[in-house]
């Protein structure tokens, strides 16, 4: 089994009980994801000093994650609307189950 972890807020592999339980329980290894929604992110005021602050705490993640061997990939769709087909066409697409 190929799992997918989708990272929202939280950007850290320690305490995280949903990465945890998916490296336990993945025959076929783990695949981060991070979804960025431009749009929906101007509609609530973040600014470029708030984009960076998550642009280094993601870049900081997918070093850990690859220390690891989990791949951390990251999808685009305008707004929160869009996210649940572009994870669901990951998903399809690295076989996750």
């Amino acid at each position: 089994m190929r799992i997918l972890v989708w990272f929202r807020s939280d950007l850290r592999i320690r305490d995280n009980l949903a990465l945890f339980h998916a490296c336990n329980d993945a025959g076929r290894g783990v695949v981060g994801v991070f979804t960025i929604c431009p749009r929906q992110w101007r509609t609530h005021d973040w600014g470029a000093i708030h984009v960076e602050f998550v642009r280094r705490h993601l870049m900081a993640l997918s070093a850990e994650l690859s220390e690891l061997n989990i791949p951390l990939r990251l999808i685009e769709t305008p707004t929160f609307s869009g996210v649940s087909k572009v994870l669901g066409d990951l998903a399809a697409e690295l076989s996750c189950d």
